[in-house]
Order: C-alpha cells, then structure tokens, then sequence
C-alpha cells in the first residue's frame, strides 16, 4: 500500500513539474517582450455577389462582381506580454462586367487600398500555437478604372474603413510563424465620387443607397517575422 502511495505521489510530481513547464512554455514569448514583428500575407474574398456594393452604376449592378483579391503588410509592436499595436497597409483587386439598362456593356477594373492602425491582443494556447484578436479603423481609398463600349470611365471616392480579425499563429521556428486568418473589413462615407469620362472630370454627390461600400470577408494565410 505505502508503494502505490509513493507511486501516486510521483505521478502528481511528474504531472505537476510537465503542467509548470508548459506554463512557462507558453509564455516563453511574452518574456521576451517588447519586441517587433512584421506580417506578410494574401487571401481572398470569401462573399461573392454580396456585400461588395463597388459599382459607381447604383445599386443594381452590384451582383457582377468576381471574389477579390487581397495582400497585405504589417508591423507589430508588442508590449505588455500580449497587448500589440501596428500599421496595417492592404490592398485588394477585382473585377466586374455587366451591361446597363441602356444595352452599353461596361467593364471595370476595381482597386481599393487600405491604411490603418491596428490593436491585437495574443491569447497563447501551446509553446507554438497562439491566437490573435485584431481591430482597427483608417483611410481607404477605391479606384475603378472601366470601359463602357469605347469610352473611359474612372471613378474614385475616398472613405473611412474600420477592419477586425481573427488569425491562429504557429511559431515554426524562434522568429519565424506561419498562420491563417479571417479578416472582416467595412468602409464609411462612399457618397463623393470623382469621375473621369474621357478625361473631363465631374464631381458627383450620390444618395446613401447609390454610395460606394465595402462589406466583406476575406480568408488568408500570412507569415510572421519576429524580430
């Protein structure tokens, strides 16, 4: 019996002094803070004909619209052990071709690019594998170059955009991770429209329902430099 009782007591040893150095595993890296990291990633749009209103057209050419394309660069500065302020910069590409009311086909090339700063907080679960809550709010500016038959049409408007994630890191070496996130972004204010038909230049004020927005989802993968 006094065996066994030992044995249980070694085993509590054991499994207490594993659960301690876990502990200190995960926060092996906030220890190490401040420090600096910058992000590179890519992803794609994940609503396609929904919640991207792009057209400069009004509201009823807005289901025309192929998923879009996104990259983006970030640098980080964490502190406090998990707290992180950074400069997110993102741009994102689509393209779009339906044809109006009055039969004239237009196609367009659109542009929008984003800068903001950024407020994460890291929720380490293992030595490796940490999860990262994200927000942020900036300017962003949208560019659509288009064609109707043969004339060009260029519209840009310039909007406040606010943007939340949720990414998964996985540490693959001591300054090098790999993860995947799942970006929300929404812009304001997309009523002020410059346009450029065959280069003369008007200026135009659209109502709410005819304003420029941007309202999507985005799916990617990113690298993460820590240095």
């Amino acid at each position: 019996m006094k065996k066994i009782n030992y044995l249980l007591v070694a085993a509590l040893s054991v499994l207490c002094n594993s659960l301690q150095l876990q502990a200190q595993g995960i926060t092996e890296t906030s220890r190490k803070s401040p420090f600096f990291s910058a992000e590179v990633g890519m992803g794609m749009n994940l609503l396609k004909g929904y919640g991207q209103m792009l057209s400069p057209q009004g509201i009823y050419y807005r289901d025309n619209y192929n998923p879009a394309w996104s990259g983006y660069v970030q640098m980080n500065y964490v502190f406090k052990s998990r707290d992180m302020l950074g400069l997110r910069y993102a741009a994102y590409a689509t393209q779009g071709n339906y044809r109006l009311d009055n039969g004239m086909r237009m196609a367009e090339n659109i542009q929008y690019q984003y800068v903001a700063p950024q407020y994460g907080y890291q929720m380490p679960v293992s030595r490796r594998m940490t999860f990262l809550l994200t927000a942020g709010a900036g300017y962003l500016n949208y560019r659509n170059d288009g064609l109707m038959e043969n004339r060009e049409v260029k519209t840009i408007s310039h909007m406040l955009g606010v943007n939340g994630g949720l990414s998964v890191d996985w540490r693959l070496a001591q300054g090098f991770s790999l993860g995947c996130r799942l970006d929300a972004l929404y812009s304001f204010f997309g009523d002020k429209l410059h346009n450029t038909v065959d280069g003369k230049a008007t200026f135009e004020q659209v109502n709410r329902w005819n304003a420029i927005r941007i309202a999507q989802l985005d799916f990617g993968i990113y690298v993460r430099f820590h240095l």
